[in-house]
């Protein structure tokens, strides 16, 4: 199946709510210790973007998407998350994946840990720096913007890359249902009383 390359109205992301989800199952014990189970080891991203929808325009960019998506010609669609878009050289990491194919990803780090969640849908080519023994140059490469994938010549065994540009995150609706509440025929009431529109980032 076909990913639509069409990125929502920022108009509508700019206000929409969500983060990262995580798919922890958590119990405690009768002593009150907490056991954790973390089923896989990529977080995936959740939004609801009913939060951002303000005008009629807006709800109808939402409807016709859900009719083209939904009616099964594609898998997901791109979303411009505000609160993280951008990769820069101190915040990204380039990992091999053969040959000279390396993916590019958003590395979030926390004190001596770090969290590296691969990024597959670039806004434009981003810039790519190579570290060479703490000499810094731009590398050779040709990025693909759809798979994130960069192809780098010129490599050499302990080069290290990072990336500087901006992306976008693949996601889907969640529900199979466009629930809208009707209003007295009234669409301009339709804005002020709209539930959860929720989207869920997929694996590419």
């Amino acid at each position: 199946m076909a990913f639509l390359e069409h990125r929502i109205s920022v108009a509508i992301t700019r206000g929409s709510r969500g983060g990262p989800r995580s798919d922890r199952v958590k119990a405690y014990t009768r002593s009150r210790h907490l056991s954790q189970d973390f089923g896989s080891s990529r977080l995936l991203q959740g939004y609801d973007v009913s939060y951002g929808i303000k005008t009629l325009r807006n709800f109808e960019e939402i409807r016709d998407l859900f009719y083209v998506v939904m009616g099964g010609a594609y898998e997901g669609f791109r979303y411009k998350d505000w609160n993280d878009f951008r990769l820069a050289y101190d915040n990204s990491t380039l990992t091999l994946i053969s040959g000279s194919d390396w993916q590019i990803g958003r590395l979030h780090t926390a004190g001596a840990g770090s969290f590296a969640r691969s990024v597959h849908k670039l806004v434009a080519a981003p810039t790519i720096r190579r570290d060479r023994s703490g000499a810094l140059s731009t590398a050779s490469a040709t990025v693909d913007v759809n798979t994130g994938i960069a192809t780098i010549s010129g490599h050499v065994e302990g080069d290290v890359y990072s990336a500087l540009g901006e992306f976008d995150v693949p996601v889907t609706f969640s529900d199979n249902v466009l629930d809208t509440i009707e209003v007295d025929g009234n669409l301009t009431k339709l804005m002020q009383r709209l539930p959860s529109i929720r989207l869920e980032e997929i694996l590419l």
